[in-house]
């Protein structure tokens, strides 16, 4: 009896709290800030994230994040199913290949236009 994809539980990242008013920044990409417990929304296309946030902490507050699994993220550009996910320089999910310095941080699984939630296969863990 396998598990479909909407029963499983994704994988989260305990113990983080937001660096800053993380309230707009539901299911975009958050980067841990260097040498503390607290992260931040991605800002380069070059960082590194952790993963998605899936909560909306202010300042100080527990960040909940998606590290592995599936899980809604708000598209930056047209995205189609089966893109592989990169991260845009505002933690938003792209999936332009162009981009100097951009990594993958998993697969896109339903369409989405720019601004619309689309559901992807988040992989963080490296």
């Amino acid at each position: 009896d396998s598990m479909s994809m909407e029963q499983s539980t994704p994988v989260k990242l305990p113990g983080f709290t937001a660096a800053a008013d993380l309230t707009a920044s539901q299911y975009c990409f958050v980067e841990i800030v260097a040498g503390t417990k607290t992260v931040n929304l991605v800002n380069a296309v070059t960082d590194r994230p952790v993963g998605v946030l899936v909560n909306k902490p202010k300042s100080g507050e527990a960040a909940e994040i998606v590290v592995l699994g599936i899980c809604p993220v708000k598209a930056g550009e047209t995205v189609a199913a089966g893109d592989m996910l990169s991260v845009s320089s505002t933690g938003l999910a792209t999936n332009d290949t162009a981009q100097t310095g951009t990594t993958y941080q998993g697969r896109i699984l339903s369409a989405a236009a720019s601004g619309e939630l689309a559901t992807c296969l988040i992989n963080c863990v490296v």
